[in-house]
């Protein structure tokens, strides 16, 4: 598509916009500030973009991630992934510096964390590992004869609840911790941790004193705590010790200095955070800076004595100012110095000034012995303190030991000093090896990636360890834009708010540059901007208006900037022709006569300057960004001042003098601090307007008599405000995964206040209608109103006479929020000696408001004040008095006043880039607007890159591979297995595109989006955000369903949980409750005037007289005085005696149908709508009362209760709590069927399989492994069945076989609540007996560890639980309707029913503003859903039941809805489970994939798919080390004529799977199976004949494998298990013959590291055992498991037997590096020690199959293994290759051969399911020979099989169908292959068909 189509956009003030935004172009949205750019860009183009990239991704990713709620709008198509770069103030956290800001600093920290040699703090030495010896020893150096506690630290710091660490140590024998320093014993209930705050745990391993005796057992507990805590071990001084000294004491098996007695903790990134405890320095807590003794404010006089004035410590006669520092200390300093005790400052020399400061050598410094006295107590020495560098880390905010580690010679906080551009230097010339090698090289290229985009946008003069807050705007702007321009995406929409902001006219030349390059790239660049280069530079520009707020939102010009200067209606078009100018209306002052003069300013980067300022004028200071300008006004002029002028302790910048204070005595700053960004802050709350009004309606007279005072009107505290919404006017719908959705409140309708405080107006007009009025409607009713009518038109000259008083803040743009702040302090009274500072006060303004704000600083200056202005805006500098120019440069390159005058002096300034931009202004030069650079309106450039080109791609097998994959085109990489499809596909192509996308997400999202690491590849471009359609099965959780995985569930949660109508569950009435603003207005509507009782409930448990006298004596203490008991109203306050005697009277009539019922009289009144709050307020205090139930009486009649909670009106079920969609899960336990734990069966035990001896008693009679278990684990169960047996009077020899059923019954299922006698030797108790198989089923129940392995599976069998029904929920949550069906009604329904169900729902009011987004996302997956074929499965269908093509066709639907353009899909073989049938309909999925602009990119063998593809590629030529290069590449014709190509030899028809051959004809027997019901079959018949090879195909979900792996494959195994009655089919016949049953499924390989194709096929065991026969293992007693890499006893302890270690890389994937101990081999060298044939084990696993079989070849056992993996093509794997890195194709035939490689074929049945999965041409042709070997051999071979070469070579065929699901279950076809062709209802027989 060529544009972004935007139709009727209605959000904020957008007025129904729709517009055509060409794509690949700079376009640019401008307009007066409020106007809807930002609405336009951002709230609806950049957040649907963005939303329906993340819909790409998972559930549980998208939930962390936050909602994002779709924009209001009718559609929006051509849109792609979209990024923003939106404009934020400067990061004001301390801690963060430009490398937290780029990330740059988190890479450090990996770094330094896996790589950094630590050193010694205090001697330097490299510090080495050290052994639990040498530990030892260094404790009884340091603590001989203390007693303490042995601990392990395994915690340490660290958030988190650590439940399972606490079960684990008390499973682990361990008694006490240490939780937080309080000790805690494990035997009681472990510590319930908040999993908010940060921890730390220590592990008592041991208590003793430290002894030399001891020294064995010293060590011993030392080693403990190593192996439990990562080799630390922490001494502690025993509490309960005689005299403890609180003695502690770290120590490290890792990182000990042995003469420095200092222990370094394991490395880790934590240590190198300063937000952490762990790493930062603990004087600047991380900051870098500290609040400490400022030299300059020591020093008071530099002519006095030092000691009697000289120095501020000490008053004139030499009295110290604090008792604490006495003059001796100083004079003690002078006196070493060799300094007279009389000198001045001025006397002393600069080494001796350093000195007497600082210190020398072990001479203590003044400032030292200072702050020594202000840690005792911090408000000493107060006034002398300033914030400044930290003196002890000097400015890197780390403590002392992470500073101390180095790696490549250098500190982490050493590379944080280096500019950009050294530290560039540094990581490029960076020399790796070793270890290094292997884990440093993602790590110093993603570094250096990121610091080469600072350096290309301006900014290699700063350095990592810059601190935020110290950073020009302009250099914030330019850090976010260096991230993105490292993703180097294409296709991708970049949205910037203002990029320009904070930038001088030279460095937006750069940025200008760089928008450029990302549009020339191939993307959409969109930029809401006021600058006017920006705009003349556009491709396309949206000039909006034609005002701002409600008179804006609509488009009033487009075109180029040419274009729009031709549109008379235009505003921007009207300034940028000339038209209108910013012009100052006073014009420019003379000379002026007062001035403040700064000397020798030196803070940060100013180089000693000299400034003048004048006053009274207008002066603006400029200059390119990071020249000073913030240095100079903000944080040296500004806080110099207000400390001459007494207020503030702001921190000084250095600098020498500053003079001309005395003409200012008033200073107003206006900063780049946001403004509120709460729904509960606006304009009239910003500027204190708000508190003036709330004031004046506090005054009125109808207030007064009701005694309101100011914050009656408030709607942030309690009293006027709405109690439902709490003044919010608005209630918030947490809506989870989505957005959350606020509603009006029914309450107030929005009015935020109650009635009473409604009812107060001020000119007609209630506090809400007030907040509800324009700044313009305002200045009408507040005239008379002094101090609220100065304000509001102080807002109304600023332009924004249009915005609410009580419009949110969050609603405000850029612009609008700037002009507020600005009003906020013009505002204020001046003095005529005001000075106003103004920092970039133009952010976010157009060219008109800029002008306003011109003529609001002139009125200032002209009324006698001072303005100075930072600013890069021309046209403000061009009106100014006075300009002064910083640079020349920015950083170490800026820092001096290059030129100061007025902008015409400036203008003249060669030196100046200020003035050169100024020039052609102040010449009034017209811009050149020529159209050779720029194509016609509406036409959009050259899109960028018209394909993928990878260069140098050598991920695994691929060989350095360049190729190009053409944009918006269907490819398809084929290949034979193994050839590097995936590794070019996935591992390269997606996971470098993902990549690019994701670094523009923050890094708290990437967390939950897992590490992506740069592919190895040299180059790629034109690379787009890609999204993965990978295969996966449908899944294998018994509770994972059709909604589940689809996430219509998720959505049908939040629809019950926010809109559900709660019903009883017993009766089915629905539930009541009402709230008190409800009830209130109720009662006022139906009962004016009638006498109200407000009552609360008692609860009354005890009737006894004294309990009824201490309830009237609590009720009079808390002022109660009245009390109902049954209809009679009691005065408690006429004695309580009188009281306490009617209530027993009335108590003795009372009868258990009517028990006694009290109420307590909290209110009563006359019902009016004047006391409608008061009654509300009464209700609520009766809900809090009475736990939500209050009850009401009127005019004497019958009590009514109410509730707050929904409850039944029969009274059978009231539910408390609220409703959440957890209620609805089957994984949490607030919803799930407790029964069942919502899987919706539940296992029970079969009592017939239960016994298997009846001749015995009970205990022998039960299955061995029950009878073992109980034994073992549950002894007390048999002592149990004893004395029931006893009780029921068995004998001791019963035959459990001869017992009556009854009693059978009792001793399996219990006796209820019978009380059975238990003698034991402690005496005689009593039990109840629930039975044996009832306890059995409990303890399963249980998820009983015991039980697993025990053997007793075969006891259970799984039946719909009786609880639920089988609809997994509890009663409560499946009586929740919404219109009127519970959740399983609807998740019974078919994907078709489901959707037209939606389609038609509609609701109103309240309901529709919650449900509305839920609904539609409803209704448009399902839609989906059923536009791919699905419509007929049922959403509660379970998803391991579902057909690969049905998983597959799911997942590809939910990308087709997203509906975006410009990303590449990337996917793994679709056609997999697919009938061809069914490819064609996803080739047409994919066709609309690639029509709405996307690349598609396909791994496929399908011969369908390949020739329908615009590109192919065919990787090869061989699979494994003989693949990874391109074979062919081009249309599929190009491929089909390359004789090179094994796929084209196949294409063109050289090479055929099936020659034709003869086929065998099957035997009149057969197996039948009879009456097949399961699923979609209904009573099928059918036969599969013996001694053939017979397919069974069908469309997807037609039921083949329902037929065939459910029925057929558990028929033969319940017939090889002897049994003759079967599941599902009424008889099965024809199973004589079959001796053997091997199935060939669709379940993975192992995914494991430790998984091989040695292990999986059954040979490793074989292997094993031939190497523990071998003498030298059989003289050292080896068995065979010592030659296992899984087993303690031969594998490598390094690596735990995996030949490499894992690297935790955090943000990154993880590493894993070659082993350094085993080198690789797995195992420890004793076990390599053995040999056979010259190879010990480790070799043997690096053999090829192919020439492992000939190593073998005398080992029969393990050559049938092996050589039924060369049969099936896998000669060329080693034996010990992981199973994660094999392909589908080859995980595929592992599967094959080890079934394969069995015993005779004869008698054997063979069933394979989908056996040419991830499989080529040319392996299927290999497959089809092995299985005409079975069939040859004596076999039956059925497959399920989708492969028309395959079916065509079968000698029978079963086609399935019609259709899927239920319009499936039938046998269409059954014969031979050629006759399925001629078949009129099968569809395989038209795919068949020429």
């Amino acid at each position: 598509m060529k544009f972004i189509q935007v139709r009727g956009a209605s959000e904020n003030n957008l007025q129904g916009l729709s517009i055509d935004l060409p794509r690949n172009s700079l376009t640019v949205v401008t307009g007066v500030s409020g106007s809807g750019k930002s609405s336009l860009a951002f709230n609806t183009i950049y957040k649907e973009g963005h939303r329906r990239f993340l819909e790409s991704l998972s559930a549980y990713a998208r939930r962390f991630l936050g909602g994002i709620d779709r924009p209001a709008i009718d559609s929006i198509e051509g849109l792609s992934p979209s990024v923003s770069i939106e404009q934020r103030t400067i990061q004001r956290n301390p801690r963060s510096t430009v490398g937290t800001m780029t990330e740059i600093y988190d890479h450090l920290r990996l770094l330094y964390a896996r790589l950094g040699i630590p050193h010694c703090p205090g001697c330097s030495r490299v510090i080495d590992s050290q052994s639990a010896e040498q530990v030892a020893a260094q404790l009884l150096a340091s603590c001989e004869g203390a007693r303490g506690l042995f601990c392990a630290p395994i915690v340490r710091e660290r958030r988190g609840a650590f439940g399972a660490v606490f079960d684990k140590l008390k499973q682990d024998g361990y008694r006490r911790v240490i939780v937080d320093g309080e000790l805690t014993a494990l035997q009681e209930d472990p510590p319930a941790l908040d999993p908010n705050v940060v921890h730390s745990i220590d592990v008592i391993c041991d208590r003793l004193t430290v002894e030399v005796g001891r020294r064995p057992r010293i060590v011993e507990a030392i080693e403990n705590c190593f192996q439990l805590a990562e080799d630390t071990f922490r001494f502690r001084e025993d509490p309960d010790a005689p005299h403890p000294a609180g003695t502690e004491r770290l120590f490290s098996g890792r990182f000990s200095c042995p003469d420095c007695q200092v222990d370094l903790p394991s490395l880790d990134t934590r240590i190198f955070s300063y937000n952490l405890p762990f790493g930062r320095c603990p004087r600047c807590k991380g900051t870098g800076k500290a609040l400490q003794i400022d030299p300059s404010l020591l020093v008071t006089s530099r002519t006095r004595p030092l000691l009697r004035g000289g120095l501020s410590l000490f008053s004139d006669d030499g009295k110290p100012a604090c008792p604490a520092f006495k003059p001796a200390n100083v004079a003690g300093i002078l006196k070493k110095l060799g300094v007279p005790a009389d000198a001045a400052w001025s006397d002393l020399e600069g080494d001796d000034r350093r000195s007497l400061l600082y210190g020398q050598g072990q001479l203590p410094g003044l400032l030292d012995q200072l702050e020594e006295i202000r840690d005792a107590d911090e408000g000493v020495f107060a006034e002398l303190t300033a914030e400044s560098t930290c003196r002890e880390c000097r400015g890197e905010r780390l403590g002392a030991l992470p500073r101390a580690v180095k790696f490549s010679g250098a500190t982490i906080g050493a590379l944080c000093q280096l500019p950009i551009d050294e530290l560039l230097v540094f990581f490029n010339t960076l020399q790796l090896d070793g270890l290094a090698a292997q884990i440093a090289p993602p790590l110093v290229s993603e570094i250096s990636r990121r610091l080469s985009f600072l350096k290309e946008v301006g900014l290699g003069y700063l350095s990592l360890g810059r601190s935020a807050p110290s950073l020009a705007g302009g250099e914030v702007q330019r850090v976010r834009l260096a991230g993105q321009l490292g993703s180097a995406l294409q296709g991708v929409i970049f949205v910037l708010d203002e990029p320009s902001i904070g930038l001088h006219s030279r460095d937006n030349r750069k940025l200008l540059g760089a928008l450029e390059q990302l549009r020339d790239r191939g993307n959409t660049v969109i930029v809401v901007e006021h600058d006017q280069e920006t705009i003349e530079l556009a491709d396309h520009v949206v000039d909006m208006g034609p005002g701002a707020g409600i008179e804006g939102g609509k488009i009033v010009a487009e075109g180029t900037a040419k274009e729009i200067m031709a549109v008379e209606a235009s505003m921007t078009g009207a300034y940028l022709s000339g038209r209108k100018q910013v012009l100052r209306p006073q014009g420019r002052g003379p000379g002026w006569e007062r001035s403040v003069k700064l000397k020798g300013v030196t803070h940060n980067n100013l180089a000693d300057v000299d400034v003048e300022i004048p006053l009274e004028r207008l002066v603006a200071v400029s200059g390119v960004s990071g020249s000073g300008k913030s240095s100079l006004i903000s944080q040296v002029l500004h806080p110099a001042l207000l400390r001459k002028s007494g207020v503030g302790k702001k921190p000084v910048g250095a600098h020498a003098d500053i003079m001309g204070h005395e003409f200012i005595d008033k200073i107003l700053s206006v900063d780049q601090t946001p403004i509120g960004k709460s729904t509960r802050s606006n304009p009239a709350t910003y500027t204190k307007l708000f508190s003036l009004i709330r004031e004046l309606f506090a005054r009125l007279p109808e207030a007064q008599s009701r005694g309101y005072k100011s914050s009656r009107f408030s709607f942030n505290v309690d009293g006027g405000r709405c109690i439902e919404c709490r003044g919010a006017g608005v209630k918030s719908v947490d809506m989870q995964f989505l957005a959350p959705v606020e509603v009006t409140c029914e309450a107030c309708g929005g009015q935020r206040y109650n009635r009473e405080t409604l009812e107060i107006r001020f000119k007609g007009k209630s506090i809400s209608e007030v907040l509800d009025l324009t700044v313009g409607e305002a200045l009408g009713i507040f005239s008379t109103v002094p101090r609220i009518d100065r304000t509001l038109k102080t807002l109304d000259r600023l332009g924004l006479s249009y915005l609410k008083l009580g419009q949110p803040s969050t609603t405000l743009s850029g612009g609008e929020g700037q002009r507020l702040k600005l009003a906020n302090e013009l505002q204020k009274k001046s003095t005529g000696r005001t000075l106003y500072l103004l920092d970039e006060p133009t952010t976010g303004l157009h060219f008109d408001d800029v002008r306003v704000l011109i003529d609001a600083l002139d009125e200032l200056v002209s009324n006698g004040n001072s303005v100075v202005v930072i600013e890069h805006n021309l046209e403000v500098i061009q009106a100014a008095d006075y300009v002064i120019d910083l640079g020349p440069g920015g950083g170490s390159a800026g820092g001096e006043v290059v030129a100061a005058g007025t902008p015409e002096e400036l203008s003249r300034d060669a030196q100046s880039y200020t003035g050169l931009a100024l020039k052609a202004r102040v010449d009034n030069v017209p811009p050149d607007l020529s159209d050779k650079h720029r194509p016609p309106s509406g036409k959009p450039p050259d899109p960028g890159p018209r394909e993928i080109r990878i260069e140098g791609a050598a991920l695994n097998n691929l060989k350095s591979v360049d190729v190009s994959i053409p944009h918006q085109k269907l490819t398809v990489l084929t290949g034979v297995s193994g050839s590097g499809k995936s590794s070019l596909a996935f591992g390269t192509l997606f996971a470098e595109g993902q990549r690019r996308y994701l670094d523009s997400l923050s890094t708290y999202a990437r967390h939950f989006l897992g590490g992506h690491n740069s592919p190895p590849v040299e180059r790629i471009t034109g690379m787009a955000p890609a999204i993965a359609i990978d295969q996966k099965s449908g899944g294998g959780n018994s509770r994972s369903t059709v909604a589940t995985m689809t996430e219509v569930h998720d959505h049908l949660r939040l629809l019950f949980a926010h809109i559900g109508q709660p019903h009883c569950p017993e009766c089915g009435q629905e539930l009541t409750w009402v709230t008190p603003s409800k009830l209130a207005e109720d009662l006022v509507k139906q009962n004016n005037e009638s006498r109200l009782y407000i009552l609360a409930p008692l609860v009354v448990d005890d009737t006894a007289e004294d309990a009824l006298r201490r309830l009237i004596s609590k009720l009079l203490k808390d002022g109660r005085t009245r009390i109902l008991a049954g209809e009679d109203e009691l005065r408690l306050d006429e004695g309580e005696d009188a009281a306490l005697r009617r209530i027993l009277n009335i108590l003795r009539s009372c009868t258990d149908e009517e028990p006694l019922r009290l109420f307590l009289v909290v209110d009563r009144m006359v019902v009016s709508e004047s006391v409608q709050s008061r009654m509300a307020a009464s209700i609520e205090a009766c809900y809090a009362m009475a736990e939500g139930v209050a009850a009401t009486r009127l005019d004497g009649g019958r009590i009514v209760r109410h509730s707050r909670e929904p409850s039944c009106g029969n009274g059978h079920f009231t539910f408390s709590g609220s409703l959440s969609p957890r209620m609805f899960s089957y994984s949490s336990y607030e919803g799930a069927c407790p029964s069942c734990g919502g899987a919706g069966k539940e296992a029970k035990v079969i009592d017939d399989s239960l016994i298997t001896e009846p001749s015995k008693p009970l205990k022998f009679a039960i299955a061995p492994p029950l009878r073992a278990y109980l034994e073992t684990f549950r002894p007390s169960a048999l002592v149990g069945l004893d004395a029931v047996e006893r009780h029921l009077g068995l004998q001791p020899d019963y035959a459990t076989g001869g017992l009556h059923s009854d009693v059978l019954r009792s001793l399996l299922h219990g006796l209820g609540d019978e009380k059975i006698p238990l003698a034991l030797k402690m005496g005689q108790h009593e039990i109840t007996w629930a039975g044996l198989a009832s306890m059995l089923e409990g303890w399963l129940r249980g998820k009983d560890p015991n039980l697993k392995g025990q053997g007793i599976d075969s006891l259970f069998e799984s039946r719909q639980c009786a609880a639920c029904g089988g609809r997994r929920l509890r009663p409560e949550s499946l009586a929740v309707r919404v219109a009127n069906k519970g959740i399983h009604d609807l998740l019974a329904l078919s994907i078709a029913d489901a959707e037209s169900f939606f389609r038609d729902l509609v609701f109103s009011g309240r309901k529709q503003e919650i449900a509305g987004d839920v609904l539609r996302e409803l209704s448009n997956r399902l839609r989906f859903l059923a536009d791919v074929g699905l419509g007929y499965l049922e959403l509660n269908r379970s998803s391991n039941t579902l057909s690969g093509g049905e998983a597959q066709r799911i997942r590809l639907a939910s990308q087709l809805g997203n509906r975006l353009t410009g990303a590449i899909y990337v996917l793994d073989e679709p056609t997999i489970g697919l009938h061809e049938w069914d490819t064609r309909s996803l080739l047409k999925s994919l066709q609309e994939l690639k029509d709405a602009g996307n690349t598609v990119v396909v791994v496929e063998h399908d011969r369908h798919l390949i020739e329908s593809a615009d590109h192919l590629i065919d990787l090869g030529p061989g699979p494994g080390e003989r693949g990874g290069e391109i074979v062919s590449s081009g249309t599929p014709s190009d491929v089909s004529t390359d004789k090179a190509s094994l796929t084209g030899s196949y294409l063109r028809g050289d090479t055929q799977v099936f020659d034709g051959a003869e086929r065998r004809h099957p035997s009149g027997d057969g197996i039948w199976l009879r009456g097949a019901t399961l699923h979609n079959l209904d009573n099928l018949d059918v036969q599969f004949p013996h001694g053939v090879l017979t397919a069974i195909t069908g469309v997807s979900g037609s039921g083949k494998s329902t037929l065939v792996m459910k029925i057929l494959a558990e028929a033969v195994r319940a017939h090889l298990r002897r049994e003759t009655e079967f599941d599902c089919v009424s008889a099965v016949e024809g199973l004589g013959s079959i001796r053997r049953l091997v199935t060939v499924g669709q379940k993975p390989v192992g995914r494991s590291r430790r998984s091989t194709p040695a292990t999986y096929a059954g040979a490793w065991g074989h292997v094993r055992a031939l190497y523990a026969r071998m003498p030298l293992a059989m003289t050292r007693g080896y068995k065979a498991g010592r030659f296992s890499f899984n087993s303690s006893e031969g594998q490598c302890s390094s690596c735990e037997g995996q030949g490499a270690c894992q690297v935790e890389m955090q943000f990154l994937s993880d590493i894993w590096v070659t082993c350094e101990e085993c080198r690789g081999r797995r195992f420890n060298r004793a076990t390599l020690e053995i040999l056979f044939k010259g190879k010990n084990i480790a070799e043997v696993l690096d053999l090829e199959i192919r020439d492992a079989c000939e190593f073998f070849a005398n080992q029969p056992p393990i050559f049938r293994f092996l050589a039924s993996m060369k049969d099936v093509g896998l000669g060329y794997l080693k034996l010990g290759q992981s199973s994660p890195s094999l392909s589908t194709g080859e995980a595929q035939r592992v599967k094959l051969a080890a079934e394969l490689a069995g015993d005779s074929t004869e008698g054997t049945l063979y069933i394979l399911d989908e056996p040419t999965t991830g499989l080529h041409f040319s392996e299927v042709r290999i497959l089809l020979k092995i299985l005409n070997r079975l069939v040859d051999g004596g076999g039956t071979v059925i497959l399920i099989e989708h492969n028309m070469d395959l079916i065509k070579a079968s000698d029978w065929v079963i086609d399935m169908g019609p259709g899927p699901g239920p319009q499936g279950g039938e046998v269409i076809y059954e014969g031979v292959p050629g006759g399925l062709r001629e078949c009129p209802d099968s569809k395989t027989g038209k795919c068949l068909r020429p």
